[in-house]
């Protein structure tokens, strides 16, 4: 079945429309553009090459959600913020050779990512993929996109920051004083930190302040928490 984009949350910025997606990707419709972070494609791979068991196929599912949202939304371009893969692999490189053909199956959408920690050293590869590369933050209109969050003593300025990094996530109490976490879109007044994409990462709980916005990804539905 084909993921579905049951329960949007759409937030303004800046006077700028955002739309938060359970895909745990961003859809900014002015700029059709689809925004992301923390893919760390090839994580399960290097995980297996190192001898500790953990399952495969998760590259090619976060492939065919990309490609879904991409199609669904008729994106023409797709930035990352950072961590687009995990690491070089030298025996479990399938992962490249399905972002290759991913790629290609997609060559009209523009790429561009704003270089993560764990994409260094691997610039070629991203050439090779047609990926163009940025420093950051890159600035476009009134924001700036980068892979770290800004610090929690920065002081504001005209450009809106969107990040990505800590793998955001949120402890919630449920029915019967049962407690969960999720991953979620973490607002600021002065900054977004999306979730992880990737489905092999972990999540660091934040601490929400007074002023602080948290929209949860429970399944296919983005929840505002508060």
């Amino acid at each position: 079945m084909e993921p579905v984009e049951l329960r949007m949350q759409e937030i303004v910025i800046q006077e700028e429309l955002f739309v938060l997606l359970p895909s745990r990707m961003i859809w900014w419709p002015r700029k059709e553009t689809l925004l992301m972070a923390d893919a760390h494609f090839g994580k399960a791979a290097v995980f297996r090459e190192a001898g500790i068991p953990v399952p495969g196929g998760t590259t090619a599912e976060m492939l065919r959600v990309l490609s879904h949202a991409v199609l669904q939304f008729r994106a023409r371009r797709i930035l990352c913020l950072g961590d687009l893969v995990h690491a070089k692999t030298y025996h479990g490189n399938g992962y490249r050779e399905l972002l290759s053909q991913w790629r290609e199956q997609h060559a009209a959408t523009a790429f561009s990512l704003v270089m993560g920690n764990h994409d260094r050293g691997q610039g070629s590869f991203f050439e090779s993929l047609g990926i163009q590369q940025l420093g950051e933050p890159y600035r476009e209109d009134r924001f700036e996109f980068a892979h770290y969050p800004l610090p929690s003593n920065q002081p504001a300025s005209e450009y809106f920051h969107f990040a990505g990094h800590l793998h955001p996530g949120i402890r919630t109490r449920l029915e019967r004083g049962v407690q969960m976490k999720f991953p979620c879109f973490y607002l600021t007044p002065t900054q977004c930190i999306l979730p992880s994409f990737g489905f092999f990462t972990g999540m660091k709980v934040l601490e929400p302040q007074r002023e602080d916005r948290v929209y949860a990804v429970v399944d296919d539905a983005v929840i505002p928490l508060r």
